[in-house]
């Protein structure tokens, strides 16, 4: 056989695969294709559209695929079309004749068709009959787990029908439509005219006992959660793709083999009924598969939130589609990017350019989000991760890495009711303002970012670094909270004075202050961590338990304090302190400050800041090391007293 010659397509063409079995052994599968071309337009609602992992690269088999030809595939997307067909056997009415496949409808060795072709995956996408998400082979309680969701499914959705028909929609529909008989067509209208808030509120009552949700398998409840624990945690859900091709399908069915479930039942009974009945998927996994499940939880929450946001005409930006999936994987770095820009407003005409280096993708997104007056809340998330490792200048967001700590320049501040104001310019702190008015000076020189501010301070000692983690779930962890604790304590002990010399406070309110990061109780305090408060929560999960059994082991002159700041509100202390340590700088404030930050790095309060940031001295330039919070210059009062005030000079970031 011969390698498959692709032939061009046209403006507006994509390419369909035929799905064939040519085993001549009836318990055995040979998957084949037909490949054709077809204008998107006249292809629409014809055709499924298969969303998978590509998996290692290097395990391919040859798919026969007409004329003598065959093309290489991937063993995940091999299983996945050995699965198709099987699929079909059981029940063809369950599959199209023709499947969109990526990796096969778009040549990959064609920079420019792939420039193309995924300027329109969203259209691809949006115009099959579906989408069929393969998980992989069936493995650890899938059958069980999926068979769980597919019985629960059908229990809410009667109890929905019944609730439905109690109410005014019922008599409504019934009204415009005597005739109507089937449930099926009750549904649709009925959804047409009631929000989908009363079903979550019957997946919410689902939630109330063991016994509603599990009923007589209840023996087997270890089993069914670790099973769909395992499924959240699979590669499949780790992609950034994903994301797009979940959140603008008609409907998406996930399958594991040849068995199957819903993906937008699966993710309510994340977000509405596991949750509030305090069901904890992590306790069903080891601690090597957690980051995995937090991770995948994560990003089919934000899918499913995404895709009813789509359908209700509201649309997120770029940058907030980064933030919020920076945690999902790519082959290509640069589809950190090309895998949102469907799924955007802003920035839909950003050339898709698969020649194009990951370094100087960056940059350039960089640039036009500057130029599109985002550049302060791009420095805020080049904050997050850690750049020694990282090829881009220091203050270009490298959406490869994970997040390792929180975005402290959309923190809300306790003390001014407000957000922080490290350099002093808000002047309207309401709670019904939320779009302050301020920028950052930047311009753009080559790779180097130059902009305004003022050195204030030096690090002059620094507590306890955290354990090594690769994302912000990772890092929450109560042994590394109770180590801030001492180093808190420590400094206190060292300091003969009642008070903290920054601000007067009495000490013990200052160092309870500083644990919180000053954040307020009974309220989101990260407003553009993006994803669902649901899936917020699971990422900053950290066992209460533990953290009480470290620091009941300890004596802590501030505890009281502690206690009077609700000491149970464990998710403040867990977000402050994440990814960060203790620091003392050369004027005694406290500060909590990045992970890698050394000792001589300096405090910078750059112009229009919220918040200050931690830069380390390079040739002529610095490097951003991160964002900071520093008790004692949070809320401009760096810049508001009688002495002389910190002089702003030009600042170059590298």
């Amino acid at each position: 056989m011969s390698l498959y010659q692709y032939l061009p397509l046209r403006d507006g063409e994509i390419r369909l695969t035929k799905l064939e079995d040519i085993s001549c052994d009836p318990s055995d599968v040979t998957p084949a294709i037909t490949i054709i071309k077809k204008q998107l337009k006249d292809a629409k609602g014809t055709y499924e559209a298969l969303s998978y992992a590509w998996g290692n690269s290097n395990h391919r088999r040859p798919l026969p695929c007409g004329d003598g030809c065959y093309l290489w595939a991937g063993e995940n997307l091999h299983s996945a079309l050995r699965n198709l067909v099987r699929r079909r056997r059981q029940d063809p009415s369950l599959s199209s004749n023709w499947v969109w496949i990526d990796a096969i409808c778009i040549n990959q060795d064609d920079d420019v068709e792939k420039n193309r072709q995924v300027a329109m995956m969203r259209s691809i996408y949006r115009s099959s009959v579906g989408t069929v998400a393969y998980l992989g082979e069936e493995e650890n309680d899938s059958r069980l787990a999926m068979g769980y969701i597919r019985g629960v499914k059908n229990k809410a959705a009667q109890a929905w029908i019944e609730w439905l028909r109690s109410t005014d929609v019922a008599a409504v529909v019934k009204a415009q439509y005597p005739a109507m008989e089937h449930d099926k067509e009750f549904i649709k209208e009925a959804i047409r005219m009631e929000e989908s808030r009363s079903f979550n509120e019957i997946l919410a009552e689902l939630g109330s006992s063991d016994w509603k949700m599990f009923g007589a398998l209840l023996p087997e409840k270890h089993r069914i959660l670790r099973g769909i624990a395992l499924l959240a945690a699979r590669p499949y859900f780790q992609r950034t793709w994903v994301i797009q091709e979940m959140a603008v399908a008609q409907k998406t069915i996930l399958y594991c083999g040849t068995d199957h479930c819903d993906l937008a039942f699966m993710a309510g009974l994340f977000g509405n009924t596991f949750r509030p009945a305090g069901i904890r998927l992590a306790d069903y996994v080891d601690d090597a598969t957690r980051t995995d499940l937090y991770r995948g939880v994560a990003q089919l929450l934000m899918a499913f939130s995404l895709s009813t946001k789509i359908r209700d005409g509201e649309h997120r930006s770029l940058f907030q589609l980064l933030q919020s999936s920076r945690a999902a994987q790519v082959t290509h770095a640069v589809d950190k990017v090309y895998a949102l820009l469907g799924l955007c407003v802003d920035f839909e005409e950003f050339p898709v350019d698969y020649g194009k280096s990951k370094v100087d993708t960056y940059i350039d997104l960089a640039k036009q989000l500057i130029q599109h007056g985002q550049g302060d809340d791009l420095l805020y998330e080049a904050a997050r991760s850690d750049h020694s490792s990282s090829e881009c200048p220091s203050w270009v967001p490298d959406w490869t890495k994970m997040p390792i700590r929180t975005n402290l320049g959309c923190t809300l501040s306790s003390t001014a009711k407000w957000y922080c104001d490290a350099s002093g310019v808000l002047k309207r702190r309401t709670q019904d303002y939320r779009n302050p008015p301020l920028r950052m000076k930047l311009l753009c020189r080559g790779k180097k970012l130059v902009t305004e501010g003022a050195i204030v301070q030096k690090i002059l000692v620094l507590g306890s670094a955290p354990p090594p983690a690769e994302q912000v779930s990772a890092t929450s962890n109560a042994a590394h909270l109770a180590n801030i604790l001492d180093d808190l304590s420590t400094f206190k002990d060292r300091l003969s004075k009642r008070v903290y010399p920054p601000t007067g406070q009495p000490i013990d309110t200052a160092l309870a202050t500083i644990l919180e990061g000053d954040q307020p109780h009974n309220t989101i305090g990260l407003t553009n961590w993006n994803e669902e408060p649901s899936s917020r929560s699971i990422l900053y999960e950290i066992d209460k338990h533990e953290l009480q059994q470290q620091s009941g082991k300890r004596r802590y002159g501030f505890a009281e304090a502690l206690h009077q700041r609700n000491f149970t509100a464990i998710e403040n202390m867990a977000k402050a302190t994440v990814g960060r340590r203790v620091a003392v700088t050369n004027k005694s404030f406290v500060a909590l400050v990045p992970a890698g930050t050394q000792r001589g790095d300096q405090i910078c309060i750059l112009q229009g800041a919220l918040v200050p940031f931690v830069l380390r001295p390079c040739g002529d330039g610095y490097i951003l090391v991160g964002d900071c919070y520093v008790h004692g210059m949070m809320l401009g009062e760096m810049f508001s007293k009688e002495e002389k005030q910190p002089e702003m000079q030009e600042i170059i970031i590298k």
